[in-house]
């Protein structure tokens, strides 16, 4: 499995992942932009993936991910709620 985490360290927003930790974002929605991008590359590639957000009292929230939609197919993926 991959995990990546988009954590507060500070004024700055990070995305962690096992392997390292990426950027320095401003917002929290920057980094889960890049969060979300990354895991939805780790599950094209065949990964088994969480992805888990703080959230303002550091509480970490998983999300769940699903691939972006091949042609013809009309199931909704990506970020899900």
């Amino acid at each position: 499995m991959v995990r990546f985490a988009i954590l507060r360290f500070g004024e700055e927003w990070r995305v962690v992942s096992d392997r390292r930790t990426i950027g320095a974002f401003d917002t929290s929605q920057h980094a889960l932009e890049l969060g979300v991008t990354m895991a939805l590359e780790a599950a094209a590639a065949g990964h088994e993936v969480e992805l888990l957000v703080q959230d303002a009292v550091g509480q970490l929230e998983a999300r769940p991910i699903r691939l972006k939609p091949q042609p013809g197919d009309r199931s909704n993926r990506g970020l899900s709620s």
